[in-house]
């Protein structure tokens, strides 16, 4: 994980699938995560670097949702926000006239954490940010790129974002 160039850490995942959201299992089975000891993912949006280079933006839960959207994406590490990760995403959205695209799991918009991270975004970019809820039942990890990039561009431009994946000049 790299952060204006410099390594900040790294983070490895489990190879496979297990039950992590059974409640009744999660505490038999290992991490599905690895994170670098004293890596400040709070500090960090994974792939930030290549992202900001991009007219518009899109935040993702994990590395794997990252690679299946390209390189215009960025991991938050999870479905939480910290107050750093937004600041910097809003800050360098307005200095560069940037579009910002908050694509979660379907189910995590239903969380508290993501209603007060869309109610920021929304307040801070207008017109320039779009929460995009894929359908029920999907990941981002699980789709395909062609698919990914038409639904995005079809959800905010139904919330009027203009939505490009072109580099900045």
């Amino acid at each position: 994980l790299y952060d204006n160039g410099v390594m900040r850490g790294w983070q490895a995942r489990y190879v496979g699938e297990l039950p992590w959201k059974n409640k009744d299992k999660v505490d038999r089975l290992p991490p599905k995560y690895y994170t670098c000891p004293r890596m400040k993912r709070a500090k960090l949006i994974g792939n930030f670097d290549n992202a900001a280079k991009y007219r518009t933006m899109v935040m993702v839960e994990g590395w794997f949702d990252v690679f299946a959207t390209g390189p215009w994406a960025g991991c938050i590490f999870g479905n939480f926000t910290s107050t750093f990760q937004r600041r910097l995403l809003i800050d360098t959205a307005q200095a560069r006239g940037q579009s910002v695209v908050f694509m979660l799991d379907p189910e995590e918009f239903e969380s508290e954490s993501s209603k007060v991270a869309i109610e920021h975004f929304e307040r801070e970019l207008p017109g320039r940010f779009a929460p995009v809820a894929l359908p029920r039942g999907t990941d981002p990890g699980s789709l395909g790129r062609d698919f990914l990039l038409d639904y995005i561009t079809a959800e905010a431009g139904r919330l009027g974002v203009p939505v490009t994946f072109e580099k900045l000049d």
